[in-house]
């Protein structure tokens, strides 16, 4: 994603890891002003709302997780220091379930 990112010039005009807390639409100059986390005001043309519907984890109660001997995450909050050599980890959507 960032090869493609960067070879078509997106990466300046992208925000990452903040949230938008209010947003309007003008009819009459047909832009958007959107408010985020940040304090940012940011006026633009279009906006791609990347919601990333699956960022919020549904943890199931399972009898035994707390005395379970392994590293387990799910996979929205990965957690990249965990040794998984030797390992078995099912990651996709598809390991999601509500």
């Amino acid at each position: 994603m960032r090869e493609v990112t960067d070879r078509n010039g997106l990466r300046p005009h992208l925000r990452c890891g903040i949230a938008v807390v209010a947003a309007g639409y003008s009819d009459t100059d047909r832009t958007w002003t959107l408010s985020t986390t940040t304090g940012e005001l940011i006026r633009t043309g279009a906006v791609v709302w990347a919601l990333g519907q699956l960022h919020r984890p549904a943890i199931p109660r399972l009898r035994g997780t707390q005395t379970f001997g392994w590293p387990a995450f799910h996979s929205a909050r990965w957690e990249h220091t965990a040794d998984l050599s030797g390992q078995i980890a099912v990651v996709g959507t598809g390991s999601s379930h509500r």
